[in-house]
């Protein structure tokens, strides 16, 4: 298993990032990522996932300032039909309904997964004045 580092993009547009986990197997997890400012999260995951399950995670607890409790990590939900997400078939796309200070994927169980990718884009309110 190992923790798979979060690379950070700004844009495509105003008040827009993306954070991305690359290259994932079987029993990997994403270094978590603070989340907790913006509001609006969406995410699209690609790749091969065999008998895998891909899990996207969140928490708001940490062990000390700026440190996430991984022990309370809990999938997160897509608002319109309020399912967990969690796929075992590939690519999905989902908006986040959850706001947590923390966010990661979990690649978990079963065999197989290769070249899995998470991307989440993250969109902040921008002033239009």
């Amino acid at each position: 298993m190992a923790t798979i580092p979060a690379v950070f993009k700004s844009g495509p547009g105003p008040g827009e990032s993306t954070v991305v986990w690359d290259g994932m197997v079987t029993g990997d997890v994403g270094a978590p990522v603070r989340a907790a400012k913006v509001g609006d999260k969406s995410v699209t995951v690609s790749g091969t996932i065999g008998t895998s399950t891909l899990a996207l995670e969140g928490t708001n607890e940490e062990d000390t300032p700026d440190v996430p409790d991984l022990t309370t990590m809990q999938v997160l939900h897509n608002p319109t039909v309020t399912t967990a997400i969690s796929y075992t078939t590939l690519p999905k796309q989902d908006q986040i309904l959850e706001v947590t200070k923390w966010i990661r994927p979990n690649l978990s169980g079963g065999a197989g997964a290769s070249g899995v990718k998470v991307t989440v884009l993250f969109r902040r309110q921008t002033s239009h004045v």
